[in-house]
């Protein structure tokens, strides 16, 4: 057993690297600028359709599905070779995309005949079309993949979607337009970003998903351009598009705990999964396109890329995904899997319990800093709490097998 744990280690480790790429669609000029998040340089830019300005990354960041508002299209993208693979046609104009937590659903938010698409990714086909309120512009789904949120520019409402029969089960009066959707890790709340609430002067709104009730509003002033969440979920990262600033907003205590000055203009955010890094698209830029790089360590801005015209990508545009790095000591009889899936686990770092994010019916490992297995367990949830109170402080492994995909990540447990 200690043998092939061994084996098991040097193929996480030696046999994988781990990269980040960020996907920006540039509106202007219908492409995509293709970023090496280790470099912060364009590594390829990919042609696309008319108006491109939404991006979503499936959860095995095998795919990265671009919205197309000029063509009512979607392309996707295979993050390996960063090659067109599918053509899939929605809605009119679509402006807002997301997929289910298990990878098996698309939701594309149409903006002029004010529907939700959605696409089952097996066959890349529509399945239902959703009517909803006036120029749907975001959508975000809670962690368990039972709601779907969407945020209706032109009525000042939110529609909550059941995704279990695909119907609009509340609306949600915010009063004011909005532009950006995030749902909190534990799923208990639902972070919007305002574009013109001049009632209240405010520029985020919280809502509790339990109830869909609205909680407050904070942070005052300026107009809500886009938000994203930290992988953590301890952070919430929030657009200032007349500011030129970043507020971080403590996701517990809902207070601003920072500010980042950037470029006036900024509209489309994302958080690097490894949590490192945030990405912001700058279509006002007075340099022209650019994406700022700002660092989660410093809170300060680190570099800045030049991409396309008018870069805007709404949504979640930060691909992870594996590159064999040609060890050849592998043991037939240890793994075989096809990519590995992005695994999330908090808090981190933990006390008594930990939430592990993770594909449907799944199993978890959980191995100590020398390789010994010391938990395993199957799950057929996302979100699987796990009673940690008996480890001993270190570093643990997490490991997250499906039948075809294998996802890792670590976590710290303090006393």
């Amino acid at each position: 057993m200690k043998k092939c744990l061994s084996i098991f280690f040097v193929f996480i480790y030696s046999g994988f690297s781990f990269a980040q790429t960020a996907y920006i669609t540039n509106a202007l000029d219908n492409t995509v600028s293709v970023i090496d998040c280790t470099t912060d340089s364009v590594i390829k830019t990919i042609p696309v359709g008319p108006y491109p300005t939404a991006v979503s990354v499936s959860p095995n960041g095998k795919k990265v599905y671009i919205a197309n508002a000029g063509t009512n299209t979607l392309f996707e993208i295979n993050t390996i070779t960063n090659v067109i693979t599918d053509t899939i046609y929605v809605g009119q104009e679509p402006q807002g995309i997301c997929l289910s937590p298990d990878g098996r659903k698309i939701y594309t938010g149409n903006e002029t005949d004010c529907t939700v698409s959605v696409v089952d990714t097996s066959t890349n086909t529509v399945i239902a079309t959703i009517p909803v309120g006036t120029w749907p512009c975001s959508v975000a789904i809670t962690p368990d993949g039972s709601k779907l949120y969407v945020s209706n520019y032109g009525d000042t409402t939110i529609s909550v979607i059941n995704t279990a029969n695909n119907t609009v089960s509340g609306i949600i009066t915010i009063g004011c337009s909005s532009t950006g959707l995030v749902v909190s890790k534990d799923g208990s709340k639902l972070y919007v970003s305002l574009w013109t609430d001049y009632a209240n002067n405010k520029q985020l709104c919280v809502i509790n998903t339990q109830t869909d009730n609205i909680l407050y509003k904070i942070i005052d002033g300026d107009h809500g351009s886009g938000i994203s969440i930290s992988p953590d979920g301890s952070k919430i990262y929030h657009l200032g598009y007349i500011s030129g600033l970043i507020y971080i907003v403590d996701a517990f205590a809902d207070t601003v705990s920072c500010t980042i000055p950037i470029e006036y203009g900024a509209e489309g955010i994302s958080v690097t999964p490894d949590g490192n890094k945030v990405y912001v698209a700058e279509w006002g830029n007075t340099q022209g396109g650019t994406v700022s790089v700002i660092s989660t360590t410093l809170n300060a801005v680190v570099e800045t890329i030049q991409v396309g015209n008018a870069p805007v990508a709404f949504g979640n545009f930060i691909s992870i995904y594996s590159q064999h790095s040609g060890h050849d000591t592998i043991n037939e009889d240890t793994i075989s899997h096809d990519s590995i899936i992005l695994v999330q686990v908090y808090p981190n770092p933990a006390n008594e319990n930990i939430i592990i994010e993770s594909p449907r019916h799944s199993t978890i490992e959980i191995f100590n800093a020398i390789g010994q297995l010391i938990r395993i367990l199957t799950t057929d949830y996302i979100k699987t709490n796990v009673d940690v109170s008996n480890l001993a402080s270190g570093i643990y492994i997490v490991v997250v097998r499906t039948e075809n995909d294998i996802g890792v990540k670590k976590f710290v447990k303090e006393r």
